[in-house]
């Protein structure tokens, strides 16, 4: 399946932030004004970075909703 244009370049730019506890507020939703847990962010951020990441056995059963 071929990617959009332009598509490779977001995820390279958002992988850095989902990776990293300190950089992942930079890409929060400034209209949340922080009213969120840490602890969900870190986890949902965790979640995200995997389905980005190359072709890998965990993320073929994420695909396959588990």
């Amino acid at each position: 399946m071929k990617r959009a244009s332009g598509e490779g370049v977001l995820v390279s730019w958002a992988l850095p932030h989902l990776t990293d506890r300190e950089k992942v507020v930079q890409i929060m939703d400034p209209a949340l004004e922080g009213q969120y847990s840490m602890k969900e962010v870190i986890q949902v951020a965790a979640i995200a970075a995997m389905c980005v990441q190359p072709e890998t056995k965990e993320k073929s059963l994420l695909d396959e909703g588990f």
